[in-house]
């Protein structure tokens, strides 16, 4: 066995939690995509009922039912974020703070250009497939352990940027 399989296999435990997470991203990202099918993960599932809920309590249960009717869209892309956190345990909150931000952003925007959105889902497909190639490019950065170095590189010229116009 080669020394990178048995690193792979045997080596640290935050190394195999980040290549596992990388693994999982690149899965997600095809399947966002649309390059891959899961059956189980596009079937619909609704409750019918006939009395509509009245009050605090029921408000809790509409917006379960709410959150769990979104659990499709949002879960692979969220799952993806927290095995990037949990790889990343110093940065985690961060992650998570820009994955809340980049999710509710367009939200917002959108309800300025409410007109606008014929032309969002005239191209959701081909969004969608950039949405999933990027997911792919996060996956082998995580998996081949690059993310560090990109890190470090932002952090460079963030920091760099802000002496110079500080200076």
């Amino acid at each position: 066995m080669g020394q990178w399989a048995q690193n792979l296999l045997i080596g640290d435990t935050g190394l195999l939690i980040q290549r596992i997470a990388g693994i999982f991203i690149v899965f997600m990202g095809l399947f966002v995509a649309g390059w891959i099918n899961i059956p189980t993960l596009m079937k619909e599932r609704r409750m019918h009922q006939a009395k509509k809920p009245v009050g605090f309590f029921g408000t809790f249960f509409v917006g379960l039912g709410f959150a769990a009717g979104w659990t499709p869209c949002i879960g692979p892309i969220f799952g993806s974020i927290l095995l990037l956190a949990a790889s990343n345990p110093g940065q985690g909150v961060f992650y998570t703070l820009f994955y809340v931000i980049g999710f509710a952003l367009p939200f917002v925007v959108l309800t300025f250009f409410l007109g606008s959105t014929r032309w969002i889902v005239k191209h959701s497909g081909v969004i969608m497939k950039v949405g999933g190639a990027l997911m792919i490019a996060m996956g082998l950065v995580l998996f081949f352990g690059l993310m560090p170095r990109i890190s470090t590189f932002l952090l460079d010229l963030i920091q760099d940027t802000w002496l110079s116009r500080l200076g």
